[in-house]
């Protein structure tokens, strides 16, 4: 962005064009929302400042020489204004949030009400839950019907999701449950990102609710082109099964993989496909975005003018074209951020003027800023500038390494392999900073699928013409290319998923990030000057060495653990309990409820430990086998080592504890079968004993809750403990069984129910606190007599449906409590 004479600040400034405006003014714009987004600022106040700003300065103008105008002062006051607007855009985007959030609130007020609308985009998953977007949504209660501001989200099992289609007419009735913040610490702003997708509230279906099919409109979209595409390649098939390479691989996962690197339709992706893209690092190929772009305007282009037609012609042709593609694929940030640059590009290719890439980047931004600013905060928008503005920058460095390549076929592999280099190193601060995943798979990936990936893009549209012809052979024919790269790209992510080619990073915090990601970005023009003092200057080279060392020497400087942690986590209606001790030992109990109405790239369960900086489990123990409890254990141990598991209760009929120890067998996790009586030391300060279950227990009981595992931790004098599902049969024998408990924090029985948590039990345990792990449920949990025996006996209670997580940080004789949901700390001394 520097000229090419050297600025010092200690010169004075010239009045000269300013080099970029689009660029500084885009900062500005930034740096506006940034500030209103972490400092909020009354409406009022903002547009009063900036009516004073905008008079002081017409004021100034007028009054001073026109002969000589100080270009310098004015740009100045130009990237002030840019600032305030940002802020003002910010405000009003946050006090349009809150009106949508209050009528959202009121129209969910009822408990049952008739909801009506038409399926946007269908998640059809192969675990027991799917998903679906329902836009243009209508809800009738009390006779009268309103529109919904909004999209809601649909899920419930894959079973009854399997007949439903996008584009269908739903009606049915149900629950409205608003969007709400985080519930559980993690990198990922869930709320924030629903809501840029314009979702504002969700429905849970089942089995036993009737839902109507209604007769669907006519209305003309091109996101119906899509997913038409989508069902020809269901009817067709675009498979090479006689292949013996091909023939293990799911034709649900082709399909998938096509139509979403080609059509954008990540909806039709599987959760092994997911997973596949996500830990290969190539997630990004799925995402219309430059390559898409370039590749059909190009080519586009290239074929008008063999057509005859002229500069300016084609240029009109390929525009209208454009935002023909960008509304066919899904105009997500992405692919509006390549059409915007594309257009520029065009713009001045038909008028015949240079082309500044960062001007026009800056440009695109500031488009999509001004219509959702919210949208600088998510990590699609970061992730898709970041890298063109990458690729900009160190632009000029590679033409001057190209120009000593005689070969294009050498300067063309030198082009690809620097630019994924430069995508994995400088995207690494993003990675790590919302992934918590780092993979050198990336940088080899990229090599070998981008090539595949647009030979598979012409091919499949071309393909995809042809079933438009009257004639079914071409078809066939010409559908064996995209089949073949298609089956060549899925062996490539599949290759580069493995575990050799990433590793997990402890969160390294923002400033790390935000440090790390700005040295790179000076080392693209590491000679040049930026402060001259007497005969020393400093250099790009030297503040990108000083912004590493600020970045390393923050990380290494983080806090260590508190001597006990204990974090009763917020997932649902299910228990999960991580417990990190002084030594770094690592206990997580249960693994909450299964994943559901969640689409974040990892389960909720996975994004928090890494988030947290968990990268080895000690101890996985799994109270009993059924689903609230199992939860995203299977997640869990498929990205984070785990060195032991215990187990109660074992040889249980249910499909998701088989699949869970079957993902243990398969990473050859040790399995030990516990019971009553067992110890396990973790170091000469933490133990945990086993109180439940026992042979005669598992014997005479049939019920599978009063099989549960019960812990009694011990750090020091604090004691914890962990009861699972149990009722008041296996309670009175604990009593019985044992006398002096004394507990410190009781994680309350079975989720608050009414047959758990009985008189006996408190009289002999005498809790200080008490943790229930409960969501929105149809079981009447907790229920109100078990909240009134806790309160008789004064003890401190904390809901997860209410407060969120529940975190415990004991220190000596304190307990400091800290819950998400309500923000607040609570402090207690002994």
């Amino acid at each position: 962005m520097a000229d090419s004479q050297p600025y010092y600040f200690s010169d004075v400034v010239p009045s000269r064009p300013v080099s970029r405006p689009a660029a500084l003014i885009c900062l500005s714009t930034m740096c506006g929302i940034a500030y209103a987004r972490y400092f909020p600022v009354n409406l009022s106040v903002l547009l009063l400042l900036l009516l004073l700003f905008v008079s002081s300065w017409f004021v100034y103008t007028r009054n001073h020489d026109h002969t000589n105008p100080n270009t310098s002062f004015h740009w100045a006051m130009v990237l002030c204004l840019a600032f305030l607007l940002g802020t003002l855009r910010m405000e009003m985007h946050w006090l349009q949030r809150r009106q949508i959030t209050d009528e959202v609130k009121k129209i969910a007020a009822y408990e049952n009400q008739i909801i009506s609308g038409r399926i946007e985009e269908l998640y059809l998953r192969d675990s027991d839950f799917s998903y679906a977007i329902l836009c243009d949504v209508q809800t009738e209660n009390d006779h009268c019907l309103r529109i919904f501001p909004g999209k809601i989200g649909l899920s419930g099992p894959t079973s009854l999701f399997s007949s439903f289609h996008t584009n269908a007419q739903l009606q049915f009735s149900g629950e409205l449950l608003p969007v709400q913040g985080p519930k559980v610490p993690t990198g990922h702003d869930y709320q924030e990102f629903l809501f840029s997708k314009g979702i504002y509230a969700s429905v849970n279906l089942d089995n036993r609710q009737e839902i109507r099919m209604l007769p669907s409109t006519s209305t003309f979209r091109l996101n119906r082109l899509r997913d038409e595409a989508h069902e020809a390649l269901q009817r067709t098939r675009l498979l090479l099964p006689h292949v013996s390479l091909f023939k293990n691989h799911a034709r649900e996962d082709i399909e998938g993989l096509i139509s979403s690197v080609c059509f954008g339709l990540r909806s039709s992706v599987s959760s092994t496909l997911n997973n596949i893209l996500y830990t290969s690092g190539l997630a990004h190929l799925t995402s219309i975005s430059g390559l898409h772009v370039t590749l059909v305007l190009v080519l586009t282009a290239m074929w008008l003018k063999k057509f005859g037609l002229r500069r300016r012609q084609a240029a009109g042709v390929t525009f209208i074209l454009g935002f023909f593609y960008l509304f066919f694929v899904g105009a997500r940030i992405p692919a509006i951020r390549a059409t915007l640059m594309a257009f520029v590009v065009l713009g001045h290719y038909f008028t015949e003027r240079r082309v500044d890439s960062l001007n026009s980047l800056a440009l695109a931004a500031l488009l999509i800023l001004a219509i959702q600013p919210g949208q600088m905060f998510l990590p699609s928008f970061q992730l898709s500038f970041a890298a063109v503005l990458l690729l900009i920058l160190y632009g000029p460095l590679w033409q001057k390494i190209n120009s000593l390549f005689r070969s294009t076929l050498s300067a063309t592999i030198f082009n690809m392999t620097m630019a994924s280099l430069l995508m994995v190193i400088g995207l690494a601060p993003f990675a790590v900073y919302y992934f918590h995943i780092f993979s050198w798979g990336t940088l080899f990936g990229n090599l070998f699928a981008i090539p595949v990936v647009s030979l598979l893009l012409p091919t499949t549209y071309m393909w995809y013409l042809t079933t438009y012809l009257p004639f079914p052979g071409l078809a066939d024919i010409i559908g064996y290319l995209p089949a073949l790269f298609s089956h060549s790209l899925f062996v490539i992510m599949q290759f580069f998923s493995k575990s050799i080619f990433r590793m997990i990073i402890p969160f390294p915090g923002l400033l790390v990030s935000i440090f790390w990601f700005c040295a790179i970005l000076v080392l693209a023009n590491p000679t040049q000057q930026y402060i001259r003092f007497k005969n020393h200057c400093l250099r790009a080279y030297h503040l990108a060495f000083f912004l590493f060392a600020l970045s390393i020497s923050i990380y290494l400087a983080q806090p260590a653990f508190q001597p006990l942690r204990v974090d009763f986590l917020g997932l649902g209606q299910g228990d999960c309990t991580v417990i990190r001790t002084a030594n770094h030992h690592t206990i997580l109990v249960d693994g909450g409820p299964p994943e559901r109405n969640r689409r974040n790239l990892f389960p909720a369960l996975v994004d928090y430990l890494l988030f947290e900086g968990v990268t080895k489990i000690d101890l996985m123990i799994l109270s009993h086998p059924q689903a609230d409890h199992i939860g995203e254990f299977e997640s869990v141990i498929h990205l984070i080592p785990v060195s032991l598991i215990l187990e109660g209760s074992v040889d249980v009929n249910i499909q998701t504890y088989r699949s869970f120890v079957q993902e243990a067998e398969n990473k050859g996790i040790p399995r030990k079968t516990v019971r009553a009586g067992d110890r396990i030391p973790l170091d000469d300060e933490t133990n945990l004993w086993i109180l439940h279950p026992d042979e005669q227990s598992l014997q005479s009981d049939n019920d599978i809750n009063e099989a549960s595992i019960v812990v009694l931790f011990q750090y020091r004098d604090v004691r914890l403990l962990l009861t699972g599902d149990i009722g008041k049969t296996t309670e009175k024998t604990l009593c019985e069984r044992y006398d002096n408990w004394d507990i410190d924090i009781l994680k309350v029985p079975h989720h608050g129910s009414r047959y758990s948590t009985t008189q006996t039990l408190l009289e002999e345990t005498k809790p200080e606190f008490a943790v229930i792990q409960v969501g929105r449920n149809s079981y009447g949990h907790p229920h109100p007599d078990t909240c009134k025996r806790l309160s008789a006996f004064q003890t401190h209670v904390f809901r997860t449906d209410i407060d969120g997580t529940v975190r415990f940080l004991i220190d000596e004789n304190r307990f400091r409590i800290y819950t998400t949901q309500s923000n607040r700390l609570h402090i207690y001394n002994e």
